[in-house]
């Protein structure tokens, strides 16, 4: 019961985090509601969420995790992302449990999307902004595991349709952040190796944000292991390809936190990190 509750405490505090430093990067540029749910095909994602309840509502940990995470994958595979979200946001209403991990199952909605493939502008429409925007995400982790090789021009061009002088904020910081996502999982969780690839943006503000989607993924690989990112990420555990698209060893894993360091792992990286990195550390503690 102890382990639940912390567990429990700890993923609130990751998910408030979430929102606190997405709304921090959005204030002054758009007006939005990080808790919005998708209000598409009400309906279907009702009834939807009735059965795939019934079947795996009384299922715990990862099999739970499982039931639930494979019919809202399968219907954004097959197109119907806003259907899977507003099941999602359906579900959460009905069980804690799927409210808690919410922002997971958007990742595994939104990598399910992106492995479609296809206009990035076009994908993105389809997801929302409940649940910590995890969508927006998952369509970039997507992108970099299909990805051939990663270099300058990979980490730059992928963002650049929301650059406009009319394009949404927004929508760049989704796109940005999710790359520090996209590189940390791609990277098999290695931090420092993933903040270099941030650093290849080109954009001072689209490398803080991509930052902080790096130090998201690697306290929400530590607190929730059984994501539908986990998986991705097993391709480069041994053979990994570098800035120039070659392969090579795979680093030595990086450790995530350190239970004798309140301050890691700010406390070993370069100062130009940090601003990034103390927005999350408070879910780290």
């Amino acid at each position: 019961m102890k382990l639940f509750k912390g567990r429990l405490v700890l993923a609130t505090m990751v998910a408030l985090c979430l929102v606190l430093v997405g709304a921090g990067y959005a204030m002054g540029l758009k007006r939005v509601n990080p808790f919005r749910s998708s209000a598409s095909a009400e309906p279907d994602s009702i009834a939807l969420s009735v059965a795939i309840h019934a079947r795996c509502g009384k299922l715990v940990g990862n099999a739970k995790m499982d039931c639930y995470s494979k019919p809202l994958d399968s219907l954004a595979s097959a197109g119907a992302v806003k259907v899977a979200m507003g099941t999602l946001n359906r579900l959460e209403a009905i069980d804690v449990d799927a409210k808690r991990d919410g922002h997971v199952y958007a990742h595994g909605i939104g990598i399910a999307a992106g492995k479609r493939g296809g206009d990035i502008i076009k994908t993105f429409s389809m997801c929302d902004e409940s649940n910590q925007s995890g969508c927006y995400h998952g369509v970039i982790q997507a992108y970099f595991d299909a990805a051939k090789k990663i270099g300058p021009t990979e980490v730059n061009v992928l963002c650049q349709p929301f650059h406009g002088t009319n394009a949404d904020r927004w929508l760049l910081f989704q796109c940005v952040h999710g790359i520090g996502h996209g590189l940390t999982m791609v990277y098999g969780h290695n931090l420092p190796k993933a903040l270099t690839g941030c650093d290849l943006l080109t954009d001072d503000w689209d490398r803080e944000s991509c930052y902080g989607g790096a130090f998201m993924e690697n306290i929400v690989n530590v607190t929730n292991p059984h994501h539908p990112a986990h998986g991705m990420a097993e391709h480069v555990e041994h053979s990994e390809m570098d800035m120039a698209g070659m392969h090579h060893e795979a680093p030595a894993q990086f450790k995530a936190m350190d239970p004798a360091d309140p301050q890691y792992p700010c406390s070993v990286l370069d100062k130009k990190y940090l601003s990034s990195c103390y927005q999350m550390q408070t879910s780290v503690m």
